[in-house]
């Protein structure tokens, strides 16, 4: 049975705003196995999406290697549990960190990353959401200059 860490409402629309009150969140529930419940009523979180909130609560603090200490344990979580929906996102977030770190090879190298996993989920979406999905990573992966903002 799960148990319900955090019982918030939160939209999932939008980029997401992490706090201090998240990342201390994160750091109390990171290292748990396996999915947790949290955030917001009836949402599944990974101990990869923590990772990933983790690391850019640690970005907006300006704290970038700290913040890609959390980006790789977001990946490995990731990658253990083969989930695409992070992967992606998480490669993404990092490019975004090594950028601000003034690492633009780095950064572009991560984004070509992203790319084969984004067309991946975009194939095996829904019509009627493979756009606005396209729409939305293609920002996050594209090759355009960013900054450590979310």
């Amino acid at each position: 049975s799960e148990r319900v860490i955090i019982n918030a409402p939160m939209s999932f629309a939008g980029a997401a705003q992490p706090t201090g009150h998240g990342t201390a969140v994160a750091s109390l529930l990171v290292g748990s196995q396996g999915p947790f419940r949290g955030a917001a009523t009836g949402a599944r979180l990974f101990v990869a999406d923590v990772w990933f909130y983790r690391a850019g609560a640690l970005m907006q603090r300006g704290e970038m290697d700290a913040a890609l200490d959390a980006n790789t344990n977001a990946l490995a979580a990731a990658q253990a549990i083969g989930s695409r929906r992070m992967e992606w996102q998480i490669l993404a977030q990092r490019a975004e960190t090594e950028q601000a770190r003034g690492n633009g090879a780095a950064a572009e190298g991560l984004r070509r990353d992203a790319l084969p996993i984004v067309h991946y989920i975009a194939e095996h979406a829904p019509k009627d959401l493979r756009d606005t999905f396209l729409q939305i990573a293609n920002k996050k992966v594209s090759s355009e200059p960013r900054t450590a903002s979310l």
